[in-house]
């Protein structure tokens, strides 16, 4: 799931990260952080405006998008896969 283009040897996918929880500012900091800390992300962040939304970059050679999926819910948020940006 994601747009897939190639960097260097690596694989990049974008994929978009609905949490359904309303998190405050911090709640959604540590969140990234806890997204970044993982092998094969390259950036994650939340969309300006539309704080329900995560988008993550990374590596698909490394990870699945349901991985990523796991490491957010694993953090006690509800969220899903939305798609490709």
């Amino acid at each position: 799931m994601g747009s897939v283009h190639q960097i260097g040897t690596a694989h990049q996918v974008e994929v978009v990260i609905h949490v359904d929880d309303a998190l405050s500012e911090e709640q959604r900091s540590n969140l990234i952080n806890h997204v970044k800390q993982h092998e094969g992300v390259e950036k994650a962040s939340f969309t300006p405006g539309r704080k329900h939304l995560m988008l993550v970059d990374y590596d698909c050679d490394r990870l699945h998008a349901n991985d990523l999926l796991g490491y957010i819910q694993k953090e006690h948020a509800t969220a899903e896969l939305v798609g490709p940006i």
